[in-house]
C-alpha cells in the first residue's frame, strides 16, 4: 500500500472522505488543529492519481505528499 499525507482545511474535509472510495482509500488518522491532517492508505497503483485529484478539489489549497512506504 501507499500513504499519503493530506493536510486541508476543514471545509475540504467532507469533499476528501467523498474521494475515498474511488480510490480504494482510507483515513488512518484524522488530527484537527488549525487544518486536517490526514494520513491515506490506498493502493499504490491509485496513489499519484489520488494525490493530484485532492490538488484539484482542493483548488491548490491542500498540502499532499506522499509518505515513505512501510513494510509488513
Amino acid at each position: 500500500p501507499a500513504r499519503v499525507s493530506v493536510v486541508l482545511a476543514h471545509g475540504r474535509a467532507g469533499a476528501l472522505r467523498r474521494l475515498l472510495p474511488a480510490y480504494e482509500a482510507a483515513i488512518l488518522s484524522e488530527v484537527h488543529g488549525a487544518d486536517v491532517e490526514c494520513i491515506i492508505d490506498l493502493p499504490v497503483e491509485h496513489a499519484a492519481a489520488f494525490m493530484a485529484a485532492v490538488i484539484d478539489m482542493a483548488a491548490g489549497e491542500a498540502l499532499v505528499d506522499a509518505l515513505p512506504r512501510t513494510e509488513g
